[in-house]
C-alpha cells in the first residue's frame, strides 16, 4: 500500500485498488499483479499499442469493403478545438457490416465546406478507400456540412463517378417526424402492453 503523505501517481492508485482486488479475489496470484507495470510510459505505450491494432483491423476490413457511408458530425471540445468526427459503414463482399468511427480531427482554424472536405479527403485517402464506392454522406444540415456536399458532388461529377445520396442527420429527421405525425393512438396501445 502506498505510504501517506507521498503524492499518489495515476498508475499507482490504479495498481493499488487492483492488488486489493487480487488480494480478495485470488490472493495465490498476487504476485503476478504486482509485477504489472502501470508507469505512465507503459501506459501510453499500450494505448497506442491497442490504436494501432484497431487501425490494422479496420483497414484489413475496408479491403473487402464493395460499397461505404460516411457520416459526420462537427463538434466542439473543452478547449474550443472544432473536432470533426467521420464515422464510416462499409459492406463487404461476405455480406458483413462494418460500423466505426473512421477518424477524429482536429480542426484549427476555420470549419468551411472547404476545410471539412479536405479532412474527409485525408481521411478516405488514409483508409485506401475508393471514391467510386461511396454510396452516401450523412450530416447535420449545418451550412459547412452543406458545402461540404455540395464539393463531394463536384468532386465525383468531375471524375465521372456516380452521385452518392445525401442526407441530413437521421435523427433529426425522426425528430422532425415525431412532431408532425399523430401517433397517440399507436403510444397508448404499446404503453398497454
Amino acid at each position: 500500500m502506498a505510504k501517506r503523505g507521498k503524492p499518489y501517481l495515476d498508475g499507482e492508485m490504479v495498481k493499488e485498488a487492483i492488488l486489493a482486488a487480487v488480494e480478495n479475489i485470488c490472493p495465490d496470484k498476487v504476485s503476478q499483479f504486482q509485477s504489472i507495470s502501470l508507469s505512465r510510459r507503459t501506459v501510453t505505450r499500450r494505448i497506442e499499442h491497442i490504436s494501432d491494432d484497431l487501425h490494422a483491423q479496420l483497414m484489413k476490413e475496408l479491403t473487402k469493403a464493395s460499397y461505404f457511408s460516411l457520416a459526420l458530425d462537427e463538434s466542439t471540445d473543452s478547449a474550443d478545438t472544432a473536432q470533426l468526427a467521420v464515422f464510416i459503414r462499409a459492406y463487404t463482399e461476405d455480406g458483413s457490416i462494418i460500423e466505426e468511427l473512421a477518424k477524429l480531427c482536429s480542426m484549427h482554424g476555420t470549419t468551411t465546406g472547404k476545410d471539412i472536405f479536405e479532412e474527409v479527403k485525408k481521411c478516405i485517402t488514409e483508409l485506401q478507400l475508393q471514391w467510386k464506392k461511396l454510396v452516401s454522406a450523412t450530416t447535420d444540415g449545418a451550412p459547412s456540412m452543406t458545402g461540404f456536399c455540395g464539393l463531394l458532388k463536384e468532386k465525383l461529377q468531375k471524375e465521372g463517378l456516380p452521385m452518392p445520396m445525401t442526407f441530413h442527420c437521421i435523427i433529426h429527421q425522426q425528430n422532425l417526424c415525431a412532431k408532425t405525425l399523430q401517433m397517440a393512438d399507436v403510444m397508448a396501445t404499446i404503453k398497454k402492453q
